[in-house]
């Protein structure tokens, strides 16, 4: 996955890292938090990403800091992610994640599909080692609010307890503000996009 991805972004041309199909983030949080749980033992994290995108396909990296009370201190992920909207009430996504953490755990590959109807989306993840590991997502972005991005989500993993969540941000310029309230854990976070 990593060579594939090197490969890629190597064979771009030139032009693109000027254009606007490039794009990254640096973020700041009180916690990492990843499908409801926290990642970073409740305390602040840094993380970045960047990626290019080109007529629905996405390729990019992202890493963050991590505490789980052992050796590993970061986490670094790949991704490739296909995604296309058939109409302004229907859309579908396809891709797969790759996940690395210090060398202390397996890579976990990580294929997922998901649909996206009026504000409704649904996404099924599949570890493409493990079939008996999965999770399931559903998020609904409500849309009469405009002063901030609101949605309200729910997941639910092998093994875990089920989590629901309410998520809001807002762009300011460059800048992403954001928050996540949960039956699990919260966080707030400020992001600057480039």
């Amino acid at each position: 996955m990593k060579k594939l991805l090197a490969i890629i972004i190597l064979l771009l041309p030139t032009t693109v890292w000027a254009s606007e199909i490039f794009s990254g983030s640096v973020t700041a949080s009180s916690d990492y938090l990843w499908r409801g749980y926290s990642q970073n033992n409740e305390k602040v994290a840094v993380s970045g990403g960047i990626e290019v995108a080109i007529k629905g396909l996405t390729v990019g990296a992202w890493a963050s800091q991590v505490d789980f009370e052992d050796d590993a201190n970061y986490e670094y992920d790949y991704y490739v992610d296909y995604s296309h909207s058939l109409n302004n009430y229907f859309g579908f996504s396809a891709g797969m994640i790759n996940y690395n953490w210090d060398n202390v755990y397996d890579t976990i590959n990580e294929g997922y599909f998901g649909v996206n109807v009026l504000g409704f989306s649904a996404t099924y993840y599949q570890d493409l080692k493990d079939s008996d590991f999965n999770f399931v997502s559903g998020t609904y972005t409500i849309p009469f609010i405009t002063l901030f991005d609101i949605s309200l989500e729910y997941g639910k993993a092998t093994g875990f307890d089920a989590y629901q969540a309410i998520n809001v941000s807002k762009d300011l310029g460059d800048y992403t503000f954001g928050g996540q309230v949960g039956t699990e854990e919260s966080m707030i976070s400020i992001s600057y996009n480039f």
